[in-house]
């Protein structure tokens, strides 16, 4: 006589299922697609990058100084846009803004061409701490163009010192009531985790005993997680939904001026930083307009423009004192990271695409 399978067990099949297809398409995507963005004319720029970046007058003003215009293409993480690369037959954009560890993939992988620093206005301008980094030591092949830390946005009301949090206030939560915010990525929850239990080394290689302390982690800190968000940490904040939020600098810096409860704080431990970077892909033949872009996006005013409205920071010296009014908190915030970027470390996988997904769809179900 069979066994009868519960509902319950069935259910917990289909939401694994659910997940596992789910990721399966997110990393390797359906299928090769025909891609058709005829990137032939010379005076067209396709560029590939993240939201919040330019502001739209930006871009017009290039166009009408320039007459080229510019198809901005986006993405919403690393992954894709390493994905879409892998599966791309021609060349359909001319620039990509990938992030550090992004960046040392494509240029393993050869799909970009190496940054000609003689036709750059603007290379002495650079905050040096941004410079010549293990993702591309000498910036061959990038160039720094935005940059965020990882903290915590915090309700000042809910917590007495809120100014001396740490991962261990994230991971090692004795209080039932706390609601955080957690990341959505994997690849930054299990290098967090790792770093809270192992220490800060971005070249560890776990073992699967390690891998698993990991997960039960993980498990442990879900019973306090309201959401897991890249995108709202300012709204859970805001609306007092949770009242820590794992979350980069920019999310929480632009809600603190609304939002006075509402605070972005550096751990004191050590904590992660994020650059996004000018690449030029292998095969744009578009040396011209590419060059004029890169000259004008990083011409002071403009970035300071674009970074004090997006509240990313910008990757030159001069930006920061020409924005208008900035809020004190984000240059206090701006300041201290600027002074001590060796404190911060990159995103880096810890575990390969498989072992990622598994352990990603072992929390969530």
């Amino acid at each position: 006589m069979k066994k009868k399978t519960s509902s319950l067990t069935v259910g917990r099949f289909i939401i694994v299922g659910v997940y596992v297809v789910l990721f399966a398409l997110f990393i390797h995507g359906l299928k090769p697609k025909t891609h058709n963005n005829n990137n032939n004319n010379p005076d067209v720029l396709h560029i590939f990058g993240w939201p919040e970046q330019f502001l739209p007058s930006t871009i017009k003003r290039f166009t009408d100084e320039t007459g080229i215009e510019v198809k901005t293409h986006l993405y919403l993480s690393n992954e894709e846009l390493l994905t879409k690369m892998r599966r791309m037959k021609e060349a359909d954009y001319d620039i990509l803004i990938p992030s550090d560890y992004a960046v040392k993939s494509l240029i393993k992988e050869g799909m970009l061409q190496p940054i000609d620093h003689s036709k750059l206005d603007f290379y002495n301008n650079f905050i040096p701490g941004l410079l010549n980094l293990n993702y591309d030591p000498g910036n061959k092949y990038s160039l720094p163009y935005q940059w965020e830390v990882f903290g915590f946005g915090v309700d000042k009301n809910y917590f007495k010192d809120y100014s001396s949090l740490s991962w261990e206030t994230l991971f090692s939560i004795h209080d039932t009531g706390l609601k955080i915010s957690m990341v959505d990525d994997p690849i930054e929850a299990i290098q967090m985790s790792a770093f809270y239990q192992y220490g800060p080394n971005n070249s560890m290689k776990l073992t699967h005993k390690q891998t698993q302390s990991i997960l039960h982690t993980l498990k442990q800190q879900k019973k306090n997680v309201e959401a897991y968000t890249n995108m709202k940490p300012d709204y859970l904040l805001a609306t007092k939904n949770c009242q820590l939020a794992v979350s980069s600098s920019a999310w929480i810096l632009r809600s603190i001026e609304d939002n006075p409860h509402v605070e972005f704080v550096i751990p004191q431990d050590w904590s992660f930083i994020s650059i996004e970077n000018m690449c030029i892909h292998k095969d744009s033949k578009k040396q011209k307009a590419i060059y004029a872009f890169l000259n004008f996006i990083y011409q002071d005013q403009v970035m300071a423009r674009d970074c004090g409205t997006f509240l990313n920071f910008p990757s030159i010296t001069t930006a920061l004192p020409l924005m208008e009014n900035p809020h004190p908190k984000y240059v206090r915030c701006f300041n201290q990271a600027a002074k001590k970027l060796s404190f911060f470390y990159f995103i880096t996988p810890l575990l390969s695409e498989q072992e990622t997904t598994k352990l990603w769809v072992d929390l969530k179900t």
